[in-house]
C-alpha cells in the first residue's frame, strides 16, 4: 500500500516496498561495479588466508616471534609508502589500471612469500603485498564515485565494506580447510606443517590471481548520469582552493586520531580475550567469526544510517563505539565483553561506509584520488604509532589504560570530524543535507 503525504507530493511506502525498494537500489549497480565488488571479495579472500596461515607458516620455518613481527611491520610499511604515490598515479591512469596493478602485484607478492624461506626475501615480499594491497585499494573510491548514482553510493560503499569482510571470512575458512584436505590427501613424512601451510596459502595467491581478471573485466568508459543525478563536481567547483585544502587538512587530522584508537586496540583483542577473559582459541575464533559475519550484515544497513545525511550518520555511529572501549575498560565477563566486541565492529562499519562516501562527495573528481591515498597514509601511519604505543603501554599499565584512551580518542576524532564540517564550515553539511534529502527513500 502506497500513502499520499500531503503537502510535499510524494508517497510514503509501506515496510515492504520501502525494503525491495531498498534492495533494488543494490542490485541495480552498474556492471562496472558489480566486477569491482567480485575483485575486491576476492583478494579479501586472499587476505584473510594469509592473516591465519603466514604467521604459522613462518613459525614452522622457525622463525623468530621478533621475526614475525618485523615482517608484519613491512607489511605495514610497505601499505604506508606507496599510498601517496598511488593517489597520484590515478593521475596518469585509469581506476582500472590500478586497481589491477596492485591486485597482480599482490598475488606476485603472495606467491613470493608462500614459496621462498629466506629471511630477506620474505621481507621484501612482505612490503611488497603491502604495496599491492594499497594499489589495489586507494582507486576503489573514486572509481565508486563514477559508477553510481547519488542513490546509489551508499549502498555501493556498504556493499564495498561488506565483501571486503565476506571475503576475509572465506579466506579465514578456506585456511583451516586446506591445510586439512592436504594432509589427508598428502602423505609426507617429517614434520610437514609447513608444507600444509604452504599449499593453503598457495590456494589464496591463486584466488587474488582470480581477482585480477575481475578488475580486467571492468570498462574504462564512464556511465551517462541518469535523471536523479548530477556530477558532484559542480557542486566543489564554488569553493575555492584554500577551502577545499582546509577541509583536506582536517580530514586527515581526524583520520589519524581514529586510526591511533583503532591500532591501540584491534591488534590485542584475541590477546585480551585470552589472557584477561581466559577464552581459549576455539571461542576466540568463533567470536571473530560472528564479529565477521554480523559486520558484513550491517554493512548492507549503512544506507539506512545516512538517510538524515552521511556526516551525522557516521559521525553518530561512530561516537557510539566509545561506551564499548569503556565496557572493556570496566573489566565485563566473556559474554558482555564478546557483544561489546561485535557492537564496536558493527558500528565502526557503518562510520566507514558512510565516512568514505561522504569524504569523497564532497571533493572535486580531481582530488579525490590524491586525498584517498593521504588518507590512507594517515590511516596506516596512526595504526602502527597506535599499535607501537600501546604495546609499550600495555606491558607497564595494563589494557585499562589503552581501552580508555580509545574512548577518549574516538570521542576527540569524531568532535573533530562534525565539528569543523558541520558547526566550523557550515556550507559542508548544506550539501551533506540536500543530497539527504533528495534521496531520502534510497
Amino acid at each position: 500500500m502506497t500513502v499520499r503525504v500531503a503537502g510535499d507530493g510524494r508517497a510514503k511506502q509501506g515496510p515492504v516496498r520501502a525494503t525491495l525498494a531498498y534492495l533494488h537500489v543494490f542490485v541495480g549497480l552498474h556492471p562496472n561495479a558489480r566486477r569491482m565488488l567480485l575483485g575486491n571479495l576476492c583478494i579479501n579472500v586472499g587476505l584473510g588466508v594469509f592473516g591465519v596461515l603466514f604467521n604459522l607458516y613462518l613459525v614452522a620455518l622457525h622463525h623468530s616471534v621478533g621475526y614475525v613481527g618485523l615482517v608484519a611491520a613491512a607489511t605495514t610499511t610497505g601499505q604506508a609508502a606507496i599510498a601517496p604515490l598511488a593517489g597520484l598515479a590515478l593521475r596518469r591512469y585509469s581506476e582500472r589500471a590500478v586497481l589491477m596493478a596492485g591486485a597482480a602485484i599482490m598475488a606476485l607478492a603472495s606467491g613470493l612469500s608462500a614459496l621462498v624461506t629466506n629471511d630477506v626475501l620474505l621481507v621484501v615480499a612482505a612490503a611488497l603485498s603491502g604495496v599491492g594491497f594499497s594499489t589495489a585499494t586507494i582507486p576503489a573510491l573514486p572509481y565508486m564515485m563514477r559508477y553510481a548514482t547519488i542513490r546509489q553510493r551508499t549502498h555501493l560503499f556498504s556493499a564495498y565494506f561488506a565483501s571486503a569482510t565476506i571475503g576475509t571470512m572465506i579466506g579465514s575458512l578456506l585456511s583451516g580447510a586446506v591445510p586439512t584436505l592436504t594432509a589427508g590427501l598428502i602423505h609426507a613424512h617429517g614434520d610437514t606443517t609447513a608444507l600444509y601451510d604452504r599449499v593453503g596459502l598457495l590456494v589464496g595467491v591463486l584466488v587474488t590471481a582470480i581477482g585480477v581478471v575481475w578488475f580486467r573485466s571492468m570498462r574504462d568508459s564512464a556511465p551517462p548520469l541518469d535523471d536523479e543525478d548530477y556530477p558532484t563536481r559542480t557542486v566543489t567547483q564554488a569553493r575555492d582552493e584554500q577551502r577545499t585544502r582546509r577541509a583536506v587538512l582536517v580530514m586527515l587530522l581526524a583520520t589519524v586520531i581514529i586510526a591511533l584508537s583503532m591500532g591501540a586496540t584491534m591488534p590485542f583483542f584475541n590477546v585480551y580475550f585470552a589472557t584477561r577473559l581466559h577464552a581459549g582459541t576455539g571461542t576466540i575464533g568463533t567470536i571473530f567469526a560472528v564479529s565477521g559475519l554480523v559486520c558484513a550484515v550491517v554493512a548492507f544497513l549503512a544506507p539506512v544510517f545516512g538517510r538524515w545525511g552521511r556526516l551525522p550518520g557516521f559521525n553518530a555511529a561512530r561516537i557510539l563505539t566509545a561506551p564499548a572501549f569503556l565496557l572493556f575498560w570496566l573489566h565485563p565477563g566473556l559474554g558482555i565483553a564478546t557483544l561489546a566486541y561485535i557492537a564496536r565492529n558493527s558500528f565502526g562499519t557503518v562510520s566507514g561506509a558512510l565516512e568514505n562516501t561522504y569524504s569523497m562527495e564532497i571533493l572535486p573528481a580531481r582530488l579525490r584520488g590524491i586525498v584517498s591515498g593521504w588518507r590512507s597514509l594517515a590511516y596506516n601511519g596512526g595504526w602502527s604509532v597506535g599499535s607501537l604505543a600501546a604495546g609499550l603501554i600495555v606491558a607497564r599499565f595494563g589494557y585499562d589504560a589503552i581501552f580508555l584512551g580509545a574512548a577518549v580518542l574516538t570521542l576527540v576524532g569524531s568532535a573533530v570530524y562534525y565539528g569543523y564540517f558541520a558547526i566550523g564550515d557550515r556550507r559542508w553539511s548544506m550539501v551533506d543535507r540536500r543530497w539527504s534529502i533528495e534521496n531520502k527513500d534510497g
